[in-house]
């Protein structure tokens, strides 16, 4: 043992030898242990709570996106479908493409 570990033990020693300090520290101990298992399930709940409640709106996006690109797909080559969304497809391309520009011009 080293003279910093012999210091510490002796700050936190109990001044007064006939009076053991282990039932106060088992009473503490238990509280802090309790406290934290509580704070874990409650952590648990809450995430397994966010989890499923993310899932709805996950799949409304997932099938939203899945009818918006069906419907690109079918009217493509119909040229008066560019003239209806022209816009639309501009303002999206941009904000899709904009990552890859933005990291082939930091190259």
């Amino acid at each position: 043992m080293t003279s910093h570990d012999q210091d510490y033990f002796r700050a936190f020693a109990s001044m007064n030898i006939e009076l053991p300090a282990e039932p106060f520290t088992a009473d503490v101990l238990r509280r802090v242990r309790r406290r934290l298992w509580i704070r874990r399930a409650v952590l648990g709940a809450a995430c397994a709570i966010g989890a499923v409640s993310a899932i709805g709106p996950f799949v409304e996006l997932w099938t939203r996106s899945e009818l918006g690109l069906r419907t690109l797909l079918v009217q493509w080559p119909d040229a008066g479908w560019y003239s209806q969304y022209g816009l639309t497809m501009i303002i999206l391309s941009i904000g899709l493409g904009w990552p890859v520009l933005a990291r082939w011009l930091s190259r």
